[in-house]
């Protein structure tokens, strides 16, 4: 299953030479290693995504776009004192279900 965004009413609005559009994203119970696709349609843009930024609780975890490859990326705190950093990417399969209305911000064209 896919993540499943919800535009709220009236977006995306125009914002200079771009658009703007918020709303809520819900994650599925398997999230895939590297990142979960995305797309300009995702957000009612016609040409471009150029920044995606996650607003409020994300239950722990955060979020990162990778524009290159259209994919949204899920981290989370690593607490085994092992050397892999401060955060880690999810793993592959890890259930993100509770996440059902993620706040988003996206600016495109």
């Amino acid at each position: 299953m896919a993540l499943v965004f919800t535009i709220d009413p009236g977006y995306p609005i125009r914002m200079g030479k771009g658009n703007m559009c918020c709303g809520t994203v819900a994650f599925d119970n398997s999230y895939p290693t590297n990142g979960e696709a995305i797309t300009v349609t995702d957000f009612k843009f016609d040409t471009q995504l150029l920044s995606l930024e996650m607003v409020g609780g994300m239950g722990g975890y955060v979020a990162d776009l990778n524009l290159t490859g259209m994919m949204l990326l899920m981290f989370m705190s690593d607490n085994d004192a092992g050397a892999d950093g401060p955060l880690i990417e999810c793993n592959n399969t890890r259930d993100l279900s509770g996440l059902t209305a993620a706040r988003f911000v996206a600016f495109g064209a």
